[in-house]
């Protein structure tokens, strides 16, 4: 008895539900998959990047106001006036980065590259312009030692907040 369009028709219906529903119970009984979460860590990283830099900022501010109220070692008011105008500078850019990293404002970003490459160039290319002070004044070995771990900390900082910015704006 020859086959008919419709019995083939319904045929080809059951054994195509027949797979489908195979198919999701393959899915269901499955184990979960994992997530690949690594960009979740990259921006979390990133993330903490941005906040540890924007804590030592903080504390780079609390310095220059504790330098401008003569509670660091020196008398603010009878120092040189360079070292006043670069205290008050870097306080600004010190607010600026702080306040506009956390929210992740261009701005904050724009004083961070300022304030870590122009002190790059302060404490290596103009350091004996920054040295150049009256004896009561002068600069000891360990003021020295510590300015070049200031360059090496914005060196490293210029680094690491460019990386997190990339993973940042590569969501």
């Amino acid at each position: 008895m020859p086959i008919d369009n419709h019995t083939k028709s319904k045929k080809a219906y059951l054994v195509s539900l027949k797979n489908t529903l195979k198919k999701h119970l393959q899915l269901q009984s499955a184990p979960p998959t994992e997530v690949n979460d690594s960009w979740l860590n990259r921006f979390m990283a990133a993330s903490t990047i941005i906040w540890i830099t924007a804590s030592f900022y903080a504390y780079g501010g609390m310095v220059h106001v504790l330098n401008m109220l003569s509670l660091s070692g020196f008398d603010w008011h009878s120092a040189p006036i360079k070292w006043q105008a670069l205290d008050v500078i870097y306080l600004i850019l010190d607010v600026v980065v702080v306040v506009g990293l956390v929210p992740r404002w261009k701005v904050g970003y724009v004083a961070f590259y300022v304030a870590a490459i122009s002190q790059i160039f302060l404490y290596t290319v103009f350091l004996d312009w920054i040295v150049d002070v009256p004896t009561e004044f002068a600069v000891t070995d360990g003021q020295l030692s510590y300015l070049s771990m200031l360059v090496a900390f914005h060196s490293i900082t210029l680094i690491l907040v460019t990386a997190a910015l990339k993973v940042e704006n590569h969501r």
